[in-house]
Parts: C-alpha cells; structure tokens; sequence
C-alpha cells in the first residue's frame, strides 16, 4: 500500500506510524549525532542511523507503555546479513527503543504537529539495546504473531524488557529538557546496558 504523506492531517495510523518514527528519529539524531540512512530504492531495512567513525549503528522504534515493540522477522533477517555478510559487515548495531505514555494516537491527534507536541510532552523513556541482546529475544519469539495480515513478528514486550536486563549492568540517566524541531521535549529516563 503507498500512503502520501506530505499532507501533516493524521487520516490513517500508517501515516501516525510515520510521523511517530520521525519524531524520534529526530530526536535521537539530535541528542546523538551521527546521520540519518536513506532506504529509498532498497528492498533491505537499513538502520535509522549511522555513526560512520565509530561504525556503529542505531535502529529506533518507539511505542506506547501500553504496547510493545515491534521486532519484524524480514528486519531482523535483513540486519542479520548487513552484520555479517553485508556493507556493514564490522559494525556495532543498537536498538534504541524510546516508551510514550500516549494512547489510540491515530485517533487522537489530528495533524503532525500535534502529535509531535503531545510526543514532546510524553516521552517516558529511551533504553539502548545491543543487538546480541535483541536478537536473542527475537530468537526466542516468546510472544509471536504469525500470520495473514501483517509481517511476522516477535512482540517485544515490556515483561521481556524486564527479564532480559535482570542482572546486567545499567546506566540510567535523566535527558533534561531537550529543545528540538520546535518543540521543548520534557526530561525523560535514558537506560543503556554497560558494556
């Protein structure tokens, strides 16, 4: 299905999902650096963003506290061959999972700019993931779908989360108040596994 999204007003939640993932892929970029990968034309999932001198790179999603996180098998695969057999064969590769405290976002907001203020205002968390650790999780598939509809996938819940960083070493931090692309994004929890 092809979806235009130059106009801002919210009339499907695919478009919600975009603009969600642009919210926090700016945002990461912002707080981070590095740059952003460019997909199109590419039938591979690239990572959102690259740190070219570090060789690293970041894949970020985002969900609500009331959802989890979306671990897709043909991403997973695709990431998998870019690892290890692919152009970035040699590179470190991190989730960076941000948690909103919003709800029924695509029935809610009405354009882009209001999501991305209500974004701003309920960004709970960001907790940054190796790939080894996400992987084994989706390896795993404690919580499946397989099915018709959408891509299989391994649901990465927030019972998952817990389990998988019981024992490991975290560094937990506060954002403090981030102005970004218009907006004053409030202070939010960032976790990263100690390495």
């Amino acid at each position: 299905m092809s979806i235009k999204v130059s106009s801002a007003k919210i009339i499907h939640s695919e478009i919600t999902r975009i603009f969600v993932g642009e919210f926090y892929e700016g945002l990461f970029l912002h707080i981070f650096g590095g740059e952003k990968l460019e997909e199109e034309g590419k039938e591979d999932h690239l990572p959102d963003v690259i740190e070219r001198e570090e060789r690293r790179l970041y894949e970020v999603k985002s969900s609500s506290k009331y959802n989890y996180y979306h671990l897709r098998d043909c991403q997973m695969d695709d990431l998998n061959f870019l690892l290890t057999r692919g152009e970035f064969r040699g590179f470190e590769l991190f989730f960076a999972f941000f948690t909103y405290t919003l709800s029924r976002i695509s029935k809610t907001y009405e354009d882009r700019e209001e999501l991305h203020q209500a974004l701003a205002d309920g960004t709970e968390s960001l907790l940054i993931l190796p790939y080894d650790l996400v992987r084994r999780v989706h390896e795993e598939g404690k919580s499946r779908y397989d099915g018709n509809k959408y891509d299989n996938l391994t649901k990465l819940r927030r019972t998952d989360i817990r389990e998988l960083l019981e024992g490991l070493e975290l560094r937990t931090d506060t954002s403090g108040q981030i102005q970004f692309d218009g907006y004053t994004v409030k202070p939010f929890e960032v976790i990263e596994v100690e390495q």
